[in-house]
């Protein structure tokens, strides 16, 4: 088959498609009349044919029909104040505390060799820290006791307490 007479007959078959559909939409059903009912419908006359009906209103009058107790129905060519804010309670509440400094490292202990060090275990590694040294490349071992440990964050300048968990 070409494609030629392929595209005339879906272009035949389309046209009678359409030409059925239309008749069947045009067709009304046939009923019978009930039997009260006139045999012909009466005719109006051009006087009583359906006329538009244009209604024009003003913006003003929009705003007189808008009812009271639907305040989001306003006028938005009108200046309305804003709403009055409530006051603010006296008592203020506390600040948040700040949030703590979450180590991966575990302090393991002390030694006292050349000065106090601390024993870190991260991950399977042991790390020898003195005063001053930097924890995790984030935090500074402030200050070395023989039970505990204070660290600091630069940044932040918050402050943990590691202390030798007893098992």
């Amino acid at each position: 088959m070409r494609p030629v007479k392929s595209h005339r007959r879906l272009s035949i078959l389309l046209v009678l498609l359409a030409g059925a559909v239309t008749l069947a939409l045009t067709k009304s059903p046939v009923t019978s009349p009930p039997p009260s009912a006139p045999a012909k419908p009466a005719r109006l006359s051009a006087a009583h044919a359906m006329k538009p009906v244009v209604v024009v209103m003003k913006i003003p009058e929009l705003a007189a029909d808008a009812p009271a107790d639907r305040p989001w129905r306003r006028n938005p060519f009108t200046y309305a104040d804003l709403p009055v804010m409530p006051e603010l309670p006296s008592e203020q509440l506390p600040p948040p505390p700040p949030p703590e400094i979450q180590v991966e490292s575990r302090f393991i202990g002390t030694i006292d060799r050349d000065g106090m060090q601390a024993l870190f275990l991260l991950k399977s590694d042991v790390l020898t820290l003195r005063e001053g040294d930097m924890l995790e490349h984030k935090f500074v071992v402030k200050s070395i006791e023989p039970e505990a440990v204070l660290i600091e964050e630069p940044g932040t300048q918050l402050t943990k307490r590691l202390a030798l968990e007893r098992k």
